[in-house]
């Protein structure tokens, strides 16, 4: 692997307005031999080119762009960099959306990588625009940007006389402070190549605030973070069980019976909160059940291996998740990773013999009776007793205030023991 501290290696260039994505591809490059340059604005750009572009010592190769942000400020930085002396020479890569493929008119020539993209496709983009060498020569005096045009064309309509280069200048101080102070800074990645695990980890060592959500297939999954904590879980479209009312249950904090007064749809407060104004548990009893249910949650996401992952920034917490902080109740980014790559390892493990939560088990008495009491632990036996063929494994963990991935663990053993049986029903004939 090339060494990216070497003094021939390759110089990037890299823009991107959103942190979150530019640390990603950075480490990324990196990696891949590349000595890459990252920038935050046109200054910082031009000074960049400047000193490391062919004008400068000349390790500087390639520009990498970030277009689909807010293309008005990328043509601006891109006019501002081909005004460097012999900086014109250099060949460019445009990163665009695939809604606008071309946003920055009079660039069209240039390579372009369409998002969301994986690090090796960035790595691949790389090599090949350096390859192909199609130099951003020319394009700084035809890139405009497409406000300015409109705005230029207003005022020329209604007869008044425009400075071009003043009016380029507006715009893009407008442009540049819009992009600071109104743009989040987001990132939006392919689960097929980028896991749940790898946004997480970066999450957690920015110790950025804000939505980690989750989409595949019909599953929605949404976990509250901040501080390099997860504060609170939401989840949509599982046959798991992971409503807040399990985990009450399961701690031993509610009945199902006192519980169910308090369930019901049109609610506008979440139940969490309804149950501590009623006073039906206290604000440290439901930080501890939010605890465990953003556990399980992220141990579900993180099985999910198709579908897109979204983190949004965010200003402020919603209630739930405030509470859970307030009652220094928080789940560990770290801690719930290595939770949940333990069950995933586990999953692979048991395979297609691993129980669903609507299956359905009956023990197989005699071999039971054989072993003893004494040869099963607590939880096991508390199993074994609700293996009567009418149980399914969500029911069990209720009963038993295991949780259906212990459950399922038990299971697992006991039926390759041969201690239990799935109950199959009876085939009409």
């Amino acid at each position: 692997m090339a060494d990216a501290n070497a003094p021939d290696a390759p110089g990037v260039l890299y823009y991107d307005p959103n942190p979150t994505t530019t640390k990603l591809a950075v480490a990324g490059l990196r990696l891949a031999g590349y000595r890459v340059f990252p920038v935050e604005d046109a200054d910082e750009a031009v000074e960049t080119v400047t000193r490391h572009g062919p004008a400068g010592e000349g390790s500087l190769r390639l520009v990498v762009l970030d277009a689909s942000v807010s293309p008005d400020a990328s043509a601006a930085l891109l006019r501002r960099i081909v005004k460097v002396p012999k900086a014109s020479e250099l060949p460019g890569l445009l990163l665009v959306s695939r809604k606008n493929p071309t946003p920055i008119p009079g660039a069209e020539s240039l390579p372009t990588l369409r998002r969301p993209f994986s690090t090796p496709a960035l790595v691949r983009a790389v090599r090949q625009a350096l390859a192909d060498d199609t130099a951003i020569a020319g394009v700084g005096e035809e890139v405009a940007s497409p406000l300015s045009r409109h705005l230029a064309h207003a005022l020329e309509e209604a007869g008044v006389l425009v400075d071009h280069d003043v009016l380029d200048q507006v715009v893009r101080d407008v442009t540049r402070a819009q992009a600071t102070l109104g743009m989040p800074a987001g990132l939006t990645a392919d689960l097929a190549t980028t896991p749940l695990e790898s946004v997480l980890a970066l999450v957690a060592e920015l110790r950025r605030r804000g939505v980690v959500e989750v989409h595949s297939g019909e599953i929605r999954g949404r976990l509250h973070v901040d501080d390099a904590n997860i504060l609170h879980g939401e989840l949509e479209g599982s046959n798991e069980d992971v409503k807040l009312g399990r985990f009450l249950v399961e701690l031993g904090m509610m009945t199902e019976e006192t519980l169910e007064p308090f369930v019901g749809e049109g609610q506008k407060l979440p139940l969490g909160l309804r149950l501590v104004r009623a006073g039906a548990i206290s604000e440290s009893d439901l930080a501890q059940a939010l605890s465990a249910q953003a556990r399980e949650i992220t141990c579900i996401l993180l099985s999910l291996s198709q579908g897109t992952v979204v983190f949004q920034p965010t200003e402020g917490l919603d209630p739930l998740a405030e509470a859970a902080r307030a009652n220094r109740a928080e789940l560990r980014i770290s801690d719930a990773l290595l939770d949940g790559l333990r069950r995933r390892d586990d999953r692979a493990a048991m395979g297609p013999e691993m129980a669903g939560v609507d299956d359905v088990f009956v023990r197989i008495d005699e071999n039971v009776v054989r072993l003893g009491r004494h040869a099963f632990t607590q939880e096991e036996l508390a199993v074994l007793e609700l293996l009567n063929g009418r149980h399914s494994v969500k029911e069990v963990a209720r009963k038993t205030r295991a949780g259906t991935y212990n459950v399922a663990r038990i299971l697992y053993r006991l039926t390759r023991a041969h201690l239990a049986r799935k109950r199959h029903p009876p085939v009409a004939i």
